[in-house]
């Protein structure tokens, strides 16, 4: 089926985006990498893809790289930002013109994916999962960014094949996302928040399997789905494991208030600005942080495509807790 299909993947230099041009090299696509020439391609150059040059908001780079595909995954976008109008000028603008693209030169597009975020949606009220008839209510602007960027996909849904995939927490080898949590579990500080907090949580190749099966299901065309492991996770928990994967054995509980997190989150987000840099320790990312119940369910994508975790969560963080090492980013030793 995919034998000679090409598909065209934005953000390819990615995190999500380098496994996912992995698994369509695995499946028999050939690969387009749409890239910023001022991009780091060092997950994919050595990969055998055509490389296409430009950024999403030029709209005569963004129509060369569509010619021609037959499935367009789209997981380029900005995740940490000064304002709300930097993440929408990626996460929305950019979209829109991606697949105001598609559509007019997508003759033979069988499918368009948005990888979008369980942020769109927003946390669970409740504590019950998030499904995808659950009112979205985004609680930050990347969240609200992501959200509009679903709304300009969805707007071509009577034209267009259009997937939209939404993850929760994803980690995995090449993530920074997570980097400084693994950093800090390494000293054997596992800090806690005022109350519990639950996380859905989805390791990379998992999400990359849903992203591309949902390409490949026909009855995904039209529809929104969340991917995540079969259970949320509490978040002393998650640290506790990371604990375990870099061979901390030595364990110390640090209560933070998270007006104390707030206050470091303000002054951390001062400095980067001064010096013109963005940071993911920032006021929105604790707003977020703030809520209880980030967890979401999959039981629609189990049912249309079969997705299913295959990566259990401490086999995840062992794999990738070792990747930090071979790349310098953690002291070396042994897992227990």
């Amino acid at each position: 089926m995919n034998e000679g299909s090409r598909a065209l993947v934005t953000g390819a230099n990615g995190f999500v985006g380098s496994h996912l041009v992995e698994e369509l090299l695995k499946r028999g696509y050939r690969v387009r990498c749409l890239v910023r020439r001022t991009g780091n391609l060092r997950w994919v150059e050595a990969l055998p893809v055509e490389m296409a040059y430009g950024d999403l908001r030029e709209a005569k780079a963004v129509e060369d790289a569509v010619k021609g595909c037959d499935v367009i995954f789209h997981t380029a976008g900005v995740i940490k930002a000064h304002t709300l109008e930097a993440y929408l000028d990626a996460n929305q603008r950019g979209t829109a013109n991606i697949v105001r693209a598609a559509s007019l030169l997508g003759a033979n597009l069988r499918r368009f994916v948005h990888v979008s975020s369980l942020a769109a949606c927003g946390p669970s009220r409740d504590g019950h999962p998030v499904h995808e008839r659950t009112e979205c209510r985004p609680v930050s602007w990347y969240g609200e960014s992501k959200l509009r960027g679903e709304g300009e996909v969805l707007r071509y849904a009577d034209r267009l094949p259009v997937t939209i995939v939404r993850p929760p927490v994803v980690y995995g080898p090449r993530d920074e996302g997570v980097l400084e949590f693994f950093q800090l579990a390494a000293t054997g500080i596992v800090p806690s928040l005022d109350g519990r907090r639950y996380y859905s949580i989805i390791y990379v190749k998992d999400l990359i399997r849903g992203i591309a099966d949902a390409a490949e299901c026909s009855a995904a065309a039209g529809n929104v789905y969340f991917v995540a492991n079969d259970r949320p996770v509490e978040l002393s928990e998650i640290l506790m494991k990371m604990a375990e994967a870099v061979g901390q054995r030595r364990r110390i509980r640090l209560h933070l208030p998270l007006a104390l997190v707030e206050a470091v989150a303000a002054t951390v987000e001062t400095c980067a600005k001064i010096a013109g840099k963005t940071t993911f320790v920032n006021r929105q990312k604790v707003r977020e942080i703030g809520q209880r119940y980030w967890v979401c369910s999959s039981e629609e994508a189990r049912k249309d495509f079969g997705f299913r975790q295959r990566v259990a969560l401490e086999e995840g963080l062992l794999v990738t807790a070792e990747w930090y090492r071979r790349i310098g980013r953690l002291p070396g030793g042994s897992a227990i």
